[in-house]
């Protein structure tokens, strides 16, 4: 349940679970765990201040991906001058898409409004499982 994870995860520089995650292992383990996704690549060794190394991460992880709407299930990725400086999941919290995130300011995951998480970044890009987004469009 995302209440467990709001209640208990933390945040940790290269975490991946199950309660120490950053942007990308908690989006990884969302995606997985509570919505059946395909579990990205963990990426664990590279530092979220290494944006030119998370791009690079990110970059052999997307063609596994289509950009799709901001569906539940789907990455939320922030791009500043072309890197990608953050990420989370797109959920329905309250019936209201958010993205459901962790930073190193926060501590703890929490729930932006998708137009607030836009609202932050020069760009946001949404990605989902390249499957799910043929069988929508069939």
């Amino acid at each position: 349940m995302l209440n467990d994870l709001i209640r208990h995860a933390r945040y940790q520089d290269g975490g991946r679970g199950p309660l120490l995650f950053d942007c990308w292992g908690l989006a990884r383990h969302v995606r997985h765990h509570h919505f059946g996704r395909a579990l990205l690549a963990s990426w664990g060794e590279i530092r979220v201040d290494d944006a030119r190394a998370t791009t690079r991460a990110a970059m052999a992880t997307l063609p596994a991906l289509v950009e799709s709407r901001p569906v539940p299930g789907a990455l939320a990725l922030a791009w500043r001058c072309g890197l990608l400086v953050h990420m989370g999941t797109v959920v329905i919290a309250d019936g209201r898409r958010c993205v459901f995130d962790i930073n190193s300011q926060s501590l703890t995951p929490r729930l932006i409004r998708l137009q607030d998480f836009e609202r932050f970044y020069m760009r946001v890009s949404y990605h989902d499982d390249r499957d799910l987004s043929q069988q929508a469009a069939g």
